[in-house]
């Protein structure tokens, strides 16, 4: 029933919008979490560690639902184990490793704007992946657009010298880590169910990153009630939000619903205005989002997506 509608077009753009909504909200929602649980920005170890609490707790809430709602396992085909694993590496483990590492040292305004290059680097790399995939005119310049407008959030930072390799580059190459966890996710989906590939890949991943949290001397101490409750949300969003888009890029190419990573900003941009504060009326922010906001018109409205 949920996959005949996701199949459809305005499914699939209901779909793609509340997964972006859902994710626009981590941002600064986990800044908060750092704020509640004690956790600083020099504590790399600690940060990793509740990374991996997160998507562990959310692979964990997608198996509990399967059991008591559904009343069935979650399998997975032989074929499908090793997709879904390198699933579990780099979409979770290593793309939150670098993320939840940026996240601390820098804006929450500024993380969303650059993990929106994962949709660009999904629509560009798409054709050496899937024969159906093509880059075109309209794609190249919508991409450029949306780049643009990353670069123009970063002028104060460039010119104040305030970008750093812990803060914006963290970000980028997660942002690099979910492009590439796109076209798994989709490798993945066509070889088993998209809820049972959610679970396994965000337990594994999760799995890793508390591992690697572990190592590296992470210790958090939950005492803080709206600590664990916001902890309890962000797993949530994981668990929904995975498998959501995961049954999506199933049943559409990669580049028609990865380029609706585009609304992250936007969403990232007001809830980080909302809970954190933040100061979002700026010319830099609101160019960049006009700038992100044309390039996902341009895409999703060009001739090989009109054809397909």
């Amino acid at each position: 029933m949920i996959n005949r509608i996701l199949k459809t077009k305005v499914g699939a753009i209901f779909g793609a919008l509340i997964c972006t909504l859902l994710w626009g909200t981590a941002f600064p929602v986990i800044k908060l979490c750092y704020n509640h649980l004690g956790i600083e920005s020099g504590n790399v170890g600690a940060q990793v560690l509740f990374a991996g609490e997160r998507f562990f707790i959310a692979g964990a809430m997608v198996f509990a639902f399967c059991l008591i709602f559904k009343r069935q396992s979650l399998k997975i085909s032989g074929s499908a184990v090793l997709p879904v694993l390198s699933l579990g590496l780099v979409q979770t483990a290593m793309q939150y490793f670098c993320s939840y590492i940026g996240v601390a040292n820098t804006t929450g305004t500024k993380t969303s704007v650059i993990t929106a290059c994962s949709a660009f680097f999904a629509v560009l790399l798409a054709p050496l992946f899937f024969r159906n995939e093509k880059v075109g005119t309209s794609k190249l310049v919508g991409c450029a657009l949306g780049l643009a407008g990353v670069i123009i959030i970063n002028i104060n930072g460039i010119a104040d010298g305030g970008i750093s390799f812990l803060g914006e580059g963290m970000v980028l190459l997660s942002a690099l880590c979910s492009g590439a966890g796109s076209f798994l996710s989709k490798a993945s989906a066509l070889k088993s169910d998209a809820v049972a590939v959610t679970a396994y890949q965000l337990l594994f991943g999760g799995a890793l990153l508390i591992l690697s949290g572990t190592i590296m001397g992470g210790n958090i101490l939950y005492s803080d009630i709206a600590g664990v409750l916001l902890l309890l949300y962000l797993a949530f969003v994981s668990a929904v939000a995975f498998a959501l888009w995961t049954a999506l890029l199933g049943l559409h190419s990669v580049g028609r619903i990865c380029i609706f990573n585009l609304l992250i900003p936007i969403f990232g941009t007001v809830w980080s205005g909302i809970l954190l504060g933040e100061q979002i009326l700026k010319w830099e922010n609101l160019a960049s989002l006009i700038l992100v906001a044309i390039g996902i018109f341009l895409v999703n409205y060009s001739r090989e997506e009109k054809k397909e």
